[in-house]
């Protein structure tokens, strides 16, 4: 669609310079409206995902851009973290556990004590706020996810990205070479999402064991701004670590959860809860951020004094 809005401005140019003013200041209420519901619509359509395998029957002729900004996160209020990125996260994420339906217990970032919010997003879709942007969000579009039947790992990339596009623009980056095979770049990026998977698999196994040593315990935390808040409000769901029983656990324990990293999971946990204080902060900015004002296409074009004039 960009490419067609692109047109759209070199055709009322051409108008204004050569034929009818009045057709290209038309052309030029249409470009600025059709790029403005580009912008808007493009950053919903992030939000919804449908992931596809990757395959030469569906991506031979396709491209795909990077993300210019993290609409596909604006709504999480925590993300799945690996024990490889918590020296990256205590800085400025607080880190929490939340227990799956399933039981099991997973290693999160906080990123709001509101449902439906991401307070590192910047309100106006112009990047990540503060601090390190969580591996599943830089290797977006794509996933590893099991193959339905077989079980077998498959690249797979969001449908609904608008950055991919069925046939290949002039600036995107191909997804498959030739002959059906994935070039250099999404290769790369499929090793890496292997390793993700890893890693998850190695942190699983680490919060588990601080489970089986009873060392979590729930966390309330009191909401204090968003639309949540309310007086006495809390927001549950969460789990942290139980400092007295990590300080009363005898050395065999503590050796074994050496062994699987738990303990430096724990530590991390401990030292970033109190970052509490930077989704205050955060709140701040989505509080006091001023969206840019729409344009008003009647009142800009009106009968009054011309926008252009022509000899």
């Amino acid at each position: 669609m960009q490419t067609e809005i692109n047109n759209v401005v070199q055709t009322n140019l051409y108008l204004m310079r050569r034929k009818s003013p009045e057709h290209g200041i038309l052309a030029l209420k249409f470009f600025l409206a059709a790029d403005k519901i580009y912008r808007f619509v493009g950053f919903w359509v992030d939000k919804m995902t449908q992931w596809v395998p990757l395959t030469k029957a569906c991506h031979q002729m396709s491209g795909w851009q990077r993300p210019r900004h993290y609409g596909h996160a604006a709504k999480d209020s925590v993300v799945p973290v690996i024990m490889s990125e918590l020296p990256h996260l205590v800085a400025s994420t607080p880190l929490a556990f939340m227990r799956k339906p399933s039981g099991q217990y997973q290693l999160m970032a906080v990123q709001s004590v509101s449902s439906g919010v991401n307070l590192f997003v910047h309100p106006g879709h112009k990047g990540w706020l503060r601090g390190h942007i969580p591996a599943p969000y830089r290797l977006y579009p794509f996933r590893l996810l099991p193959e339905a039947g077989s079980g077998r790992l498959i690249l797979c990339i969001d449908a609904h990205y608008r950055g991919l596009h069925a046939q290949c623009w002039d600036d995107d980056e191909p997804l498959l070479d030739d002959h059906g095979q994935a070039v250099d770049l999404v290769y790369d990026i499929a090793g890496v999402l292997q390793q993700y998977r890893r890693e998850r698999y190695y942190t699983d196994v680490a919060v588990q064991a601080l489970v089986d040593a009873q060392m979590i315990k729930p966390w309330r935390i009191e909401v204090r701004d968003g639309p949540d808040a309310a007086s006495g409000a809390f927001w549950s769901g969460l789990y942290r670590i139980d400092e007295t029983a990590l300080r009363q656990s005898d050395s065999a324990t503590l050796k074994r959860l050496n062994q699987l990293g738990a303990l430096g999971i724990a530590h991390s946990q401990l030292l970033a809860q109190h970052r509490l204080a930077t989704l205050r902060e955060l709140y701040q900015i989505h509080h006091d951020y001023v969206p840019e004002p729409d344009i008003d296409f009647d009142n800009l074009f009106s009968d009054g004094e011309a926008l252009f004039r022509f000899s």
